[in-house]
């Protein structure tokens, strides 16, 4: 019986990779308001953020774990639902992420 080594599995290394950057994306501005007066988040703007991190991680999960279909049409709309939300970011704080 061959036994798959789950360390490998290329979902296992995206989901590392995907909580690894949400993590660093709200991390930046609590570094940024150290050394800048030009980044003023708040509690509730971190919180946004994880809501808004915790919420795509969820759903490109769902994408990549149960739509059946092939593996380049499931990246496809991952990368679409993940442009869509960054531009739903874009658009609602008037600066890039």
């Amino acid at each position: 019986m061959i036994q798959s080594n789950r360390s490998t599995h290329p979902l296992r290394s995206f989901r590392s990779v995907y909580w690894s950057l949400a993590l660093l994306a709200l991390i930046v501005p609590a570094i940024a308001m150290r050394f800048s007066s030009e980044v003023v988040w708040d509690l509730r703007d971190f919180a946004a953020m994880a809501v808004l991190l915790t919420t795509l991680g969820i759903c490109l999960e769902f994408i990549l774990r149960f739509a059946r279909a092939s593996f380049a049409r499931r990246i496809g709309v991952a990368v679409a639902i993940a442009t869509a939300v960054l531009l739903w970011a874009e658009l609602a704080t008037g600066s890039v992420i």
